[in-house]
């Protein structure tokens, strides 16, 4: 990867890491996500922020999961026990998911899941906005169920 450019280090948020030892340092684009970019600015709280991530982690968890069969394709293929621990699985992500999902009304679980999976702009920061006060009201209600605030 490039080094950013001068403007895009300005206006960024750019850390030089260094990922291994012995290696040379790189940089590392700190918000590179809406909610990342809305914490570093102090906009959302550490709760909320952490809400994001489990969201985004559970999500992607049901809905992208690795291989290629669908998780919704219940039909028995190789050995049964192979199939069954896979289908429990996708079970147990299933009701993770839906643990967060049920805290959150539906305009709610709509503009987190644009923002925390989606990575869509979260618009203006204020709380006068619709859209960031439905993300701040359904990120608080998933802190509420993990127990982050």
């Amino acid at each position: 990867m490039e080094k950013p450019n001068r403007f895009i280090l300005q206006h960024g948020d750019y850390e030089q890491r260094r990922i291994k030892k012995g290696e040379s340092k790189v940089f590392v684009n700190l918000a590179s996500t809406p909610f990342h970019r809305a914490y570093a600015r102090g906009t959302i709280s550490a709760a909320q922020f952490e809400s994001a991530k489990e969201y985004e982690k559970r999500y992607l968890a049901y809905w992208h999961r690795g291989g290629q069969r669908n998780i919704l394709d219940t039909s028995v293929r190789g050995s049964s026990l192979d199939a069954e621990s896979q289908q429990e699985a996708s079970l147990r992500a299933k009701e993770r998911l839906e643990e967060v999902d049920g805290a959150m009304v539906e305009s709610e679980r709509e503009i987190v899941r644009s923002v925390a999976v989606n990575h869509e702009a979260i618009g203006e920061n204020s709380l006068r906005r619709k859209r960031f006060r439905l993300l701040v009201s359904g990120l608080d209600n998933i802190a509420k169920v993990l127990r982050l605030s």
